[in-house]
């Protein structure tokens, strides 16, 4: 059999793998395979495996080769400079939330409106301000995970809901974590509902700047189901992305769930491509989640921006 597929193999040009289980004789063979350059695995799911990287591959390889994509300007470029400027000055390699938020919004992503306060009166006076309901999130840059720590409330309706959750916040959070530095409060808009997405991109020391896209909120963490571009990154590349991950049917509509906006999408990906490779200083972004909508442009609920 091992000499029949090996033959098989080179006249066809074929990949094959063999499978073989078991004890002593498993091995006799796996020998006998291997000497024919037959390559060996211990289980159907290991082979088939290896068979889907390949197909994987040979579709990589088949496309045609694209022109790397330019970087379009930013028009609130010095502004974004102003605030990694900020925040360098300050002694940080991290941005709090809401200089993360003032970075991305003046760079053209959408996000809640939003107010910085230091004292519950500032922060009912904020949420006066904005369209009720709006939610709360403590800023320290000692917390990396506000809600870990009870440091994030939403769907305040009023005055009074304000007040009462930023006194059970911020008792909570000297509680679980009594020698973090308190910078205020974020006071913010809530954001409509929508599918929550996950848009991300590090700077690689080998690859450089490079573009994650996925499944957002608790489902980053759990399922991991993310996809990789490098940036920048062409709108087919990004409509790549979305249609790859194993949660791509969610996202064309489930059950009576209306399809999202996959071209706004992309945009958002091509857009954080160019963020990175237009500002070197920034090692980390993530937009998590990325609330996105049937039409109209993705919500950033949540940022994070790290600098090198």
């Amino acid at each position: 059999m091992a000499d029949v597929l090996a033959l098989a193999r080179a006249e066809g040009g074929k990949p094959v793998v063999a499978v073989s289980v078991g004890g002593a004789f498993t091995q006799y063979a796996k020998r006998i395979w291997e000497s024919r350059r037959v390559p060996v695995y211990p289980s159907p799911e290991r082979a088939a495996q290896v068979l889907a990287a390949l197909a994987a591959r040979g579709e990589i390889v088949a496309r045609p080769a694209r022109p790397l994509p330019s970087v379009s300007p930013f028009d609130g470029e010095e502004e974004a400079r102003a605030v990694v400027r900020d925040v360098r000055e300050a002694g940080r390699s991290a941005m709090l939330e809401d200089e993360a938020k003032d970075f991305v919004h003046v760079l053209g992503f959408s996000a809640p409106d939003h107010f910085t306060a230091g004292d519950v009166d500032e922060a009912v006076r904020a949420a006066n301000t904005l369209a009720y309901p709006v939610a709360l999130k403590v800023l320290s840059p000692d917390i990396p995970h506000k809600t870990d720590v009870g440091g994030v409330r939403t769907g305040l309706r009023t005055s009074e809901d304000v007040r009462r959750a930023y006194g059970e916040m911020m008792e909570s959070v000297a509680r679980q974590a009594p020698d973090a530095r308190i910078h205020g409060v974020l006071v913010e808009q809530m954001a409509d509902p929508g599918l929550e997405l996950i848009v991300g991109g590090i700077r690689d020391p080998q690859f450089g700047p490079v573009v994650m896209f996925g499944m957002g909120g608790v489902f980053a963490e759990v399922l991991k189901d993310v996809s990789f571009r490098l940036a920048p990154l062409a709108k087919e590349e990004a409509l790549e992305m979305i249609r790859e991950i194993r949660g791509a049917e969610l996202l064309k509509g489930f059950r009576g769930s209306p399809p999202i906006d996959a071209d706004a999408v992309a945009g958002t990906i091509c857009r954080l491509g160019d963020l990175l490779a237009a500002f070197e200083d920034v090692a980390e972004i993530e937009f998590n989640p990325l609330l996105v909508y049937p039409e109209g442009p993705p919500m950033i609920a949540d940022v994070r921006v790290a600098l090198k």
